[in-house]
């Protein structure tokens, strides 16, 4: 999963997800461990970020 240039750093992402899996970096990432991996392994890719981001920044479940 990856989060493109569109992403303006709301963190919407880190508040919906389920797995507390997205965290804003005081640097201006924002990064997506590896419990998301797990979460979608195991329930079937959950989308709930992908269908939260305000601009469409997330891809790639």
């Amino acid at each position: 999963m990856e989060i493109d240039y569109h992403c303006f750093y709301c963190g919407t992402c880190a508040n919906v997800c389920p797995k507390m899996a997205i965290e804003l970096l005081d640097s201006g990432v924002v990064e997506i461990n590896m419990d998301c991996e797990q979460h979608i392994h195991n329930e079937k890719r959950c989308g709930i970020c992908i269908k939260a981001c305000p601009v469409g920044a997330i891809h790639g479940l």
